[in-house]
């Protein structure tokens, strides 16, 4: 069905198709950043080297084999990078700079919960992120908050013997809600400005993504203009965007029954606009000044901002969009290493099975080649090797060696692939070497810590906007017997770390109701303890006070190593004997119960079956008393732990 359209959505339209189709022209031209490359070349070369590509022969001889060198480079260093923590530190300050407390803790667990209940979880995807920041240099997720209906039918009758017994009823439609961190294909972003480096300064950006018609209609089934989005762009697509009969248009070939999604921001202008398949899902409008606009970008997030993260590992150019890839780094030596691999196996065969000059006279075949045969009749003398076969030699293995030792310099050394140097080396050396890796690591890992800090804050905001939505109401009866409406807000349960190192759980209760004080809070918190038999602790907040605060957030990203190896347990170990000897004399002890339960993870182990609760009316004395004449020589050295005092990040209850 055509779309009926305005005079103002014709000329929008217009504008919105012709500025994508601008942006995919400058992007996909050849640019000497890219080695005179077009983009999708570029992207395709990356993705070839990280996947370890084998390139068809080019004749019957030639060897079709890769060494896969980058490739393992791209796995080490993106196993590297999953073995750290980036999560975010989140502090909140208002218009006077004062930092509110506990409110930054609270948001850091809510952007814990969201990344476990999006679909899939955040950790699967994370390492698919970063695989793809590692092999093509530059990545972009979208963070926003996903809405679709699934249509919901319940069994009635269920008799396999029978085919016509079977029977399902329709119900209403399920809906899904939840913030997701969407990956998006390179190729599918289309920059506004390809010399602009920043996501933030882009004049626009559109973002393009393939979709079945079910996955349409899942997600915009219920929207105005949906029953006019053609089912398919058949014939030739329509590149004139003057033409009033614009409807045959697509950015990219498409293929039968899907759907072509493009997403356009433009923050300079405060504008949203979705296209299937050319078709504008949001009306156009004229503001007070005359000027066209659609729907507003901050409506989104509530933050007239980008719903998108870049992550960069190795920029090329301050005026330039995207960055430098481990395989473009590679790209000379990778392939002058897999010619030497090809040449060298060549050789290694014709050494085996040389090629011969036949002076016999008589027709042989290279069965001669083939062990346990014999031949009469043929003169050995005139048939020779037309040269010497020595294989491989030494220089030959050298050089090869050369070129792979140019690719770990560029890459990452083979120690820190778990490969050991020739020679013995001492743990500390081990360690040093490592620590070497880790520092030509450093430009990647900044990277990752602001590409994390991006896609925070973008789960921050999504966060404060949907998850503090009215979810039902009722309606209630005053002391004064006057009837009225109360909100329902969503409550918000979040298993973390705790403070002073325990583990529990967190219960974040949105409400309108008049807060409690903070005795009753803690006397909650201990009856739910005691009920549940962990560590509880809640938060009321109040979703429309939060809103209204003119809140300024810090978001610091500090990388930490996860829990693992004997040799960080030993170092855990060594760090504990040394702040008894320096600190025990001098009365400062650190925290017992801290300690336990980080010696139990770095360990393997679960701290809560490990570490049993305090019985009632034993005391840490006591308790150190006990382990000072058991087995424990930790317990027995250290002694009850003084008052922690609080710092800027520590709650404030009540």
């Amino acid at each position: 069905m055509l779309v009926d359209y305005t005079e103002d959505e014709l000329e929008y339209r217009a504008r919105i198709i012709r500025e994508v189709e601008e942006a995919r022209n400058q992007r996909d031209q050849a640019h000497a950043e890219f080695d005179d490359q077009t983009y999708p070349d570029y992207w395709l070369s990356n993705a070839k080297a990280a996947n370890a590509y084998r390139s068809p022969r080019l004749n019957e001889q030639d060897v079709r084999t890769t060494s896969g060198t980058t490739h393992e480079k791209i796995v080490t260093l993106n196993s590297a990078l999953l073995n750290y923590n980036f999560e975010p530190d989140v502090e909140a300050y208002d218009k006077d700079d004062r930092i509110v407390a506990e409110i930054g803790t609270v948001v850091e667990d809510l952007i814990k919960k969201s990344r476990k209940i999006e679909q899939p979880d955040y950790d699967i995807k994370k390492p698919l992120i970063y695989h793809e920041l590692l092999s093509q240099g530059t990545v972009i997720v979208e963070d926003t908050q996903v809405e679709f209906r699934m249509p919901n039918k319940q069994s009635v009758v269920f008799d396999v013997t029978n085919f016509n017994k079977i029977k399902w009823e329709e119900r209403l439609d399920k809906v899904y809600k939840y913030c997701n961190a969407n990956l998006i294909n390179g190729l599918n972003v289309y920059p506004g400005n390809v010399r602009e480096f920043f996501l933030e300064l882009q004049p626009y950006v559109a973002i393009r993504r393939i979709i079945t018609r079910s996955e349409a209609e899942a997600l915009y089934g219920n929207w105005a203009r949906f029953e006019n989005v053609p089912l398919s762009i058949r014939g030739e697509i329509q590149t004139n965007t003057d033409s009033m009969e614009f409807n045959n248009w697509a950015l990219e070939p498409l293929e039968e029954k899907t759907v072509e999604e493009i997403k356009y921001y433009n923050k300079w202008e405060n504008s949203f606009m979705i296209l299937l398949n050319g078709v504008p899902m949001f009306p156009v409008k004229r503001d007070n000044k005359g000027r066209l606009g659609t729907f507003p970008l901050s409506a989104l997030t509530g933050l007239c901002e980008y719903p998108l993260a870049k992550g960069d590992i190795e920029p090329i150019s301050r005026f330039f969009f995207y960055s430098k890839s481990i395989p473009a780094k590679t790209a000379v030596d990778q392939a002058i290493f897999d010619e030497m691999m090809r040449s060298m196996i060549l050789k290694t065969r014709m050494s085996y099975n040389p090629p011969m000059a036949n002076m016999t006279g008589q027709a042989i075949s290279n069965k001669i080649f083939q062990p346990a045969t014999i031949h009469t009749g043929i003169n050995a003398e005139k048939l020779k090797p037309i040269f010497d076969q020595s294989g491989v030699t030494q220089s030959e293995f050298n050089a090869i060696q050369f070129i792979k030792s140019i690719i770990d310099e560029k890459s990452v050394s083979p120690i820190f692939q778990g490969q050991s140097e020739q020679g013995q080396q001492t743990a500390r050396e081990i360690i040093e070497l490592k620590q070497q890796s880790m520092q030509k690591m450093g430009l990647t890992i900044f990277g990752v810590m602001n590409f994390e800090k991006q896609l925070c804050k973008l789960r921050l905001y999504n966060i404060l906007k949907y998850w503090t939505e009215v979810k039902d109401s009722r309606l209630e009866h005053t002391k004064t017997n006057i009837k009225k409406i109360v909100n329902q807000y969503q409550t918000v349960t979040i298993d973390t770390d705790f403070e002073e190192g325990q583990k529990g759980q967190r219960v974040v209760e949105f409400t309108e109701d008049e807060l409690p004080e903070s005795q009753q809070i803690m006397a909650e918190e201990e009856l739910v303890s005691l009920l549940k038999g962990r560590k509880i602790r809640k938060n009321y907040i109040n979703p429309v006070e939060l809103k209204n605060m003119d809140l300024h957030w810090y978001i610091t990203i500090t990388p930490t190593e996860k829990d693992s190896g004997a040799l960080k347990v030993a170092q855990f170990e060594e760090f504990i004997k040394t702040t008894m000897a320096i600190f025990a004399p001098l009365g400062k002890v650190p925290n017992l119960d801290y300690l336990g339960e980080r010696y139990t993870v770095l360990h393997g182990e679960n701290p809560d079956k490990i570490w049993p609760q305090m019985q009632q009316g034993m005391t840490p004395q006591s308790m150190l008393q006990q382990g000072a004449t058991g087995n424990s020589q930790l317990q027995s050295q250290l002694l009850p732990q003084s008052p922690q005092k609080p710092s800027v990040n520590t709650l404030v209850r009540g």
